[in-house]
């Protein structure tokens, strides 16, 4: 393991499984308090004076690492698009080299140019703009200019309040939780607990009942990834769900939350052996030799997730696939909030209407 993936790991101990050094850190956390809040401020008043005129969804969570956020973001643009709407969606693009400007992504752009998330969405959703930038406002403007939607879905994106938002849709792991419950660096939250209730839609990848109780009523609704099909790392093309005829498979990942994607694997009957990378890392083909010397049987089936394999299909082997997944969203989720951005908008025309008649 690298001194990253050990650290990585030691970290992610201390957050959900309460390892005490983390404690050290307690000094730390009411400066990063103090910190996000004058942020928040700050950006909050910006994003006032710089308003959209398009709604905004943005779909993000309270804690470092995955939730499970980029297939509710998938779906959620789906569902739009079914009803009539040109849904468009926006990301940062994690590490990515081209985010110092608008980028409209492309499935011939790298990993490195765009982030692993938002190409991997790209690639999933064709008929759907996808477009990263570090600046979100700047970069909602150019992709409501230039590939003319009328709806923009944010991936990630809950604390730059920079970027003004009609919806707030914060996703939370039935499995993990808030973890200790304490701000970064002491725990794993980028903003304290109460943050839950000043969004519009809280939503559980899981399982709620599996919360600490003081959580369970705060959640609106509940979700789970559902396996669609396999496919080929190298090109893309779909195999059946039980096209894989050895049970044991060497999962390899560098995500969030692997343990979500090892039960995914043991749902649909395979023993995944498990190696697993940080975050976003960028992998090699040497990754996959050392992992394969590790378990010392060559020939095992190689499986990851989608987001993994866009990082892998320049150097993968013919027989590597990935697990395709889709969310079943809460029925309610789209016509409550669908419901609510209509009203909000009343709201502000009543508003401007009476500001008018005063005048």
């Amino acid at each position: 393991m690298s001194v990253k993936g050990f650290i990585s790991k030691q970290v992610e101990k201390a957050w959900y499984e309460g390892a005490r050094w983390s404690r050290a850190l307690a000094p730390l956390e009411p400066i990063y308090k103090r910190s996000a809040l004058k942020v928040r401020v700050r950006d909050q008043i910006f994003a006032k004076n710089n308003p959209l005129n398009i709604p905004v969804v943005v779909v993000g969570n309270i804690t470092a690492g995955g939730t499970g956020k980029s297939p509710v973001v998938a779906q959620l643009a789906r569902d739009l698009l079914d009803r009539g709407y040109r849904p468009g969606i926006l990301s940062r693009g994690y590490k990515a080299e081209a985010n110092d400007q608008p980028h409209l992504v492309t499935p011939t752009d790298l990993v490195s140019q765009v982030g692993d998330e938002p190409l991997m969405l790209a690639l999933s959703l064709p008929n759907i703009p996808v477009v990263v930038d570090r600046d979100r406002l700047r970069g909602a403007r150019f992709l409501q200019n230039e590939s003319e939607v009328d709806i923009i879905i944010c991936d990630d994106g809950l604390q730059h309040y920079r970027l003004p938002r009609d919806i707030e849709i914060l996703v939370i792991d039935a499995e993990r939780g808030i973890g200790n419950g304490r701000l970064i660096p002491v725990g794993p939250l980028r903003e304290p607990v109460e943050r839950l209730a000043s969004v519009d839609y809280v939503l559980c990848n899981g399982q709620q009942s599996t919360l600490p109780k003081p959580l369970i009523n705060q959640v609106d609704g509940e979700f789970s990834l559902q396996a669609t099909c396999w496919r080929k790392v190298a090109t893309g093309e779909a195999i059946s769900l039980d096209g894989i005829q050895a049970k044991e498979v060497l999962a390899i990942s560098g995500i969030g939350n692997p343990k979500r994607f090892h039960k995914s694997l043991q749902a649909l009957g395979l023993s995944p052996l498990a190696v697993n990378f940080p975050d976003h890392h960028a992998f090699q083909k040497t990754d996959f030799i050392e992992a394969q010397k590790r378990i010392a049987n060559k020939e095992i089936q190689i499986v990851m997730t989608a987001k993994d394999a866009v990082k892998c299909r320049s150097f993968a082997d013919p027989g590597w696939l990935y697990l395709e997944v889709e969310a079943c969203l809460p029925t309610d989720l789209l016509e409550s909030n669908l419901a609510k951005l209509k009203n909000r908008k009343l709201r502000t025309k009543s508003t401007t209407s009476s500001a008018q008649h005063k005048e």
